[in-house]
């Protein structure tokens, strides 16, 4: 099925035909996408929009604080609807994952 409003996926790649590979604009997956990049992204490091992505502090000590990422994550992109968990018990090392459900599109 042909893409009408052809997107970037992310991460950025190409197909086997060298083509950028490409999700439809407004998708769960590419709102999806917009979330991973401002998690991603911290805050303060896009010149022409200072305030977009996350702040690093965020992430800086456990738990963490998943209503702060969340809320910091809608700003940037408010198309989507976000859930954030983390399960204490799984952290390794200090290392926590913390999983993001986004719906949306």
């Amino acid at each position: 099925m042909a893409i009408e409003n052809p997107c970037y996926d992310f991460p950025y790649r190409v197909d086997n035909t060298g083509r950028p590979v490409e999700v439809e604009q407004n998708t769960t997956e590419e709102i999806a996408n917009c979330v991973q990049v401002a998690l991603l992204t911290p805050t303060g490091t896009v010149d022409l929009i200072p305030e977009y992505g996350t702040a690093p502090r965020v992430f800086s000590q456990l738990p963490a604080d998943t209503g702060r990422l969340v809320g910091q994550a809608e700003r940037c992109e408010p198309r989507a609807s976000l859930l954030a968990e983390q399960d204490l018990d799984r952290a390794v090392d200090g290392v926590l994952a913390v999983r993001v459900e986004v719906t949306g599109g």
